[in-house]
């Protein structure tokens, strides 16, 4: 998701602490045009935007309260700066985050495998950083990202409403009340009023819709490995579940046909494990012992096994192999994948 060197997060730490005292500006007038690049942005630009231009993939997912807080209609408005050097932010209403696992603090993720997570006092200053790279807890941050991100809007298209807008059911009371003391020609012009608004918002709503589902990122080779082997979220949609590998590898056979390698790692948990992954993708249970694709063990970056058990499958040109751990509890597996051809 992120891939930052340490020197890349004092420079989030200093951008944070500049964005604090640029908030009181903003609350004094300041405001920022779209060319604009303010001097206390500079440190961000250049480590962030380095690591963009050497290929790194950055995305930032926030869930916010509506109706925001100042603060978050200030970050909001220098937003732009983010997006200007090469980042994808995404905004989700903190209503439509109701079903979803989510961490309970502020975090970073690099190369989905290490987790920084990040506590602030009740006045927002850091007070402390910690890191992790538990397996369960590296899953459960992967799905809740995506699942935040397949649902959030791209920056461009989520716009704040104004402090006016949610005063507008109170309006509406007072209006209704005025409505009812005035003759029927004025109750039914403004019944007419009321229909042309509602049926010109659905149409603008069915436009801006429309327009928001082309601005999903590109696909990347992680998602054509997983498309190639059918294991892709899109490709089993209605399962309410996905996994993510942990390493996923797209190649080319000598022929130039696609081959796909990908390493799932699985817990112990009531919510990840192997029967889950199997209900999630429609396999049959694991059969016997066989070895390993010597290709796949060269192409993933592990010291991988040597043979795993062999789920019976029906797509042609795929193997999936089932490694249980020695010390798992009820379902704590490593799954291999080799499909080629597809």
């Amino acid at each position: 998701m992120r891939n930052q060197s340490p020197g890349e997060h004092r420079a989030a730490s200093r951008v944070h602490r500049d964005r604090l005292q640029q908030f009181q500006r903003y609350r004094e007038g300041l405001r920022y045009n779209p060319d604009d690049r303010p001097e206390w942005f500079q440190n961000w630009t250049d480590f962030a935007g380095e690591a963009i231009r050497r290929g790194v993939v950055m995305r930032r997912a926030r869930i916010v309260s509506e109706p925001v807080t100042e603060y978050i209609r200030y970050e909001h408005h220098v937003t732009f700066l983010n997006v200007a050097i090469g980042e994808q932010v995404r905004w989700l209403p903190r209503r439509l985050a109701a079903d979803i696992a989510l961490p309970g603090t502020d975090l970073w993720m690099f190369d989905d495998s290490k987790i920084m997570f990040t506590f602030f006092s009740g006045d927002g200053d850091v007070v402390d950083r910690e890191w992790t790279t538990e397996p369960a807890v590296v899953q459960l941050v992967k799905n809740a990202f995506e699942t935040v991100w397949q649902r959030a809007t791209p920056h461009e298209g989520y716009v704040l409403k104004q402090p006016n807008e949610m005063r507008t059911s109170r309006s509406s009371s007072v209006q209704q009340a005025r409505f009812g003391e005035a003759p029927w020609k004025r109750r039914l012009l403004g019944t007419f009023l009321v229909l042309c608004v509602s049926v010109a918002a659905g149409c603008v709503w069915w436009g801006v819709a429309g327009f928001l589902r082309t601005l999903d990122p590109p696909e990347t080779d992680n998602d054509r490995a997983e498309r190639s082997a059918g294991l892709h979220r899109t490709q089993h949609p209605g399962k309410g579940r996905y996994f993510i590998p942990t390493d996923a590898v797209l190649s080319r056979a000598t022929d130039g046909s696609p081959v796909s390698y990908l390493h799932y790692e699985l817990g112990d948990s009531d919510d990840v494990n192997l029967a889950n992954f199997l209900s999630t993708y429609d396999l049959r249970q694991p059969g016997a012992l066989a070895p390993l694709p010597d290709d796949l063990r060269v192409a993933l970056p592990g010291d991988e096994p040597a043979e795993g058990e062999l789920i019976p499958d029906g797509q042609a040109g795929r193997r999936i192999f089932v490694v249980r751990r020695p010390f798992g509890l009820g379902g704590g597996a490593d799954i291999y994948v080799r499909a080629a051809g597809t």
